[in-house]
């Protein structure tokens, strides 16, 4: 039954409504405190279990209607509770609103559940004109009345709100705080990011010689998982442990999500096997946030041990782990992946949109294009309609494919299914016209996001600048760099890259170097691309020694070079003549488990054969040989050409030269 018939449907049972819902204003007049008397009569139990949906309860209700005598208020209060547990919250105030209209003298508890409904439903006013009621009746609201209260205010974003209504509860002594009260506070300043007032509060709190428990600091330990602070999280785990307060599974599922979202799975394997060891026996989550942080690495051999395992411990897979796996198989394994989606149905489990849209964009990123739009049409034959999630996989694909007009006529045909594009869709425009090098097109895709009402972001003007950045037009970056700030939006690293990268593209490496010491002042952390770019920047400047300089100093910033920064500077100290620096640098790359790759050693063998070192030149062609998966590029190849000729056909040379040259020539 819909929402509209079951209200239309409880309307006719009892004539008029309690609460206006739209305004959240109490319907006059309120007479629920009457002094009727009730005389209880033996009757057969009503069986409340068998209400598992909306049908079911609005069946019960006209059931109770109709026995003689009628059905009490603890009955009625009991009703209450179960539309509660389904999740039936506009119901149970249905219910609530029989009771006024039959005289019932509602008590607390009949209160407690309505001022709970209403701020489920996000209906605060009409929670707080319940709670007024209490004072006026000579009731006194207790923790249970307020705490829904405090959680409702936070739901509808009003943090300030609860945090002060908490506050006056103590200021005038209302009542003691419980420990749901104590978590409503905790965990809804955390879920909105002020993770150190909820820290400060737990502190006060416990001042006040309130003690909150296992799952207040749980919400604690978790909000500072969630904004990325597991370090801050860890020593919690302790001092609760010091004060007597148990870890539970709740405990340790919030550190483990906050290690694998670090990308630091290891560490989150090892506190899940530490739960084991304490006889905590970990859950569906906790194997489920595992398998997540295995895929996101790219460690799928270790992830799917894992989700073999949770069969193995009893415990039942879900359409997230599902998810999840598949997600994760298509990295590497696309068939393993498709063969699992095939399992589902056998498993009882069906696709929802998550899992066809993980099956089609690992389709189409290993340009499987048919398969996919197969998918898609499977996908809907299923009844699974198409989010916007799913058509934006389709338009970055037709753009990576160079197909543009296909990819713009997208948004039109979103429209047409009633898929609204968001700012992922036109940005991933954008991008698809940046690298076809048509700007001006690019330009009247930012224009129409913008008159479609959807605000660019910042991933949007960095496409752009981007764009612009790739065809040397360094005016328009710093405009658009410019207008993000101007535009109230906040500046990372990638836009600050893209800066870096244009200013020492067009030679103005003071005025690079200038905006990198910015960006570190402002706590914009550079990751390896951006040292990548500095790096460049100062070496086509000829200022190699500052480049190596930098080289360690991102180092003890924790920001590590990867082979691309390396083959910057090797690049750099050959063309300058300085092989024996470059050498070094080579040999500290193997020492640090840092790969040589084919683009490294092309250019180290190039500075010899510039110099014709023919010893120097066997000596790195051996190692590329030895090395294994190394091939000559055709730079390297036409400089051997006349080296090969003098050596002839059976030198070591042209035998080295011949193993190393790609499988297609």
């Amino acid at each position: 039954m819909s929402r509209r018939a079951a209200v239309s449907a409880i309307d006719l049972v009892h004539g008029r409504g309690f609460l206006n819902h739209k305004l959240g204003i109490l319907s006059p007049p309120f007479s629920l405190f009457s002094s009727m008397a009730f005389q209880p009569k033996r009757r057969r139990p009503i069986d409340f279990s068998s209400v598992k949906e909306l049908d079911d309860a609005i069946k019960l209700l006209g059931e109770m209607k109709s026995m003689r005598p009628e059905p009490s208020i603890r009955v009625y209060n009991n009703l209450m509770s179960v539309s509660v547990k389904i999740e039936q919250y506009s119901f149970a105030l249905k219910v609530f609103d029989e009771m006024r209209q039959m005289g019932f003298p509602v008590n607390c508890y009949t209160m407690n559940i309505a001022i709970n409904c209403c701020c489920h439903l996000k209906d605060i006013n009409s929670g707080f004109a319940i709670m007024a009621f209490f004072f006026k009746s000579g009731y006194e609201p207790d923790a249970v009345t307020i705490s829904p209260l405090i959680k409702g205010l936070f739901l509808e974003g009003k943090e300030a709100e609860a945090v002060n209504l908490f506050q006056k509860v103590l200021d005038l002594k209302v009542c003691e705080p419980n420990s749901v009260m104590i978590l409503h506070l905790i965990d809804g300043l955390c879920k909105t990011g002020q993770v150190i007032a909820a820290y400060d509060w737990v502190r006060r709190l416990e001042s006040c010689g309130l003690r909150p428990d296992v799952w207040a600091y749980s919400a604690l330990i978790d909000g500072f998982c969630k904004v990325g602070n597991v370090d801050g999280a860890l020593p919690l785990l302790l001092e609760m442990t010091s004060k007597g307060i148990l870890p539970n599974v709740v405990t340790y599922n919030a550190l483990i999500d906050g290690f694998c979202l670090k990308g630091e799975v290891d560490k989150a394997k090892q506190l899940l096997d530490s739960m084991v060891e304490m006889d905590l026996k970990p859950n569906i989550v906790s194997y489920s946030s595992l398998l997540n942080g295995y895929c996101k690495k790219g460690r799928v051999d270790e992830a799917r041990l894992v989700f073999h395992e949770i069969s193995c411990k009893g415990l039942l897979h879900n359409g997230f782990t599902y998810n999840t796996m598949i997600h994760g198989l298509f990295n590497r394994k696309v068939d393993d992946a498709l063969q699992l989606f095939s399992s589902l149905g056998e498993k009882g489990i069906s696709p929802n949109v998550v899992t066809y849209n993980s099956i089609i964009e690992g389709l189409c990123n290993h340009s499987r294009g048919k398969e996919a739009e197969d998918m898609l049409r499977k996908m809907i034959s299923n009844k699974v309609f198409p989010d916007v999630v799913t058509c934006n996989i389709f338009v970055d694909a037709l753009c990576q494919e160079g197909r543009m007009e296909e990819a713009e006529h997208m948004l039109v045909k979103m429209r047409e299914i009633d898929v609204q594009p968001d700012i992922v869709t036109y940005t991933g425009l954008i991008n698809g016209y940046c690298l076809q090098g048509e700007m001006d097109k690019a330009r009247n895709i930012f224009q129409l996001a913008m008159k479609s009402g959807i605000k660019p972001d910042v991933t949007s003007y960095t496409s752009l600048m981007n764009g612009y950045c790739k065809m040397g037009r360094v005016d328009e970056v710093c405009r658009l760099f410019t207008m993000i700030s101007a535009k109230g939006l906040e500046r990372d690293v990638v836009s600050y890259s893209i800066m870096l990268e244009a200013l020492f593209g067009d030679g103005r490496c003071e005025e690079g170097l200038k905006l990198f010491k910015e960006m570190e002042a402002l706590q914009v952390n550079p990751t390896t691309t951006t040292y990548g770019i500095l790096l460049h920047g100062l070496c086509n400047a000829h200022r190699i020694d500052e480049a190596l300089s930098m080289l360690y100093t991102m180092e003890n910033k924790g920001c590590f070079p990867n082979v691309v920064t390396y083959t910057i500077l090797i690049s750099a100290l050959c063309e300058e003549g300085r092989i024996g620096e470059a050498k070094d640098l080579m040999v500290q790359m193997v020492n640090k488990r840092c790969l040589l790759d084919s683009v490294t050693y092309n250019i180290y063998v190039q500075a010899p054969l510039k110099r014709s070192k023919m010893d120097d030149v066997i000596l790195v062609l051996k190692e590329m040989t030895a090395r294994g998966g190394c091939t000559l590029g055709a730079t390297t190849f036409e400089m051997l050409i006349e080296p090969l000729r003098r050596e002839g056909k059976d030198s070591v040379l042209f035998d080295l030269v011949k193993k190393l040259l790609p499988k297609k020539l």
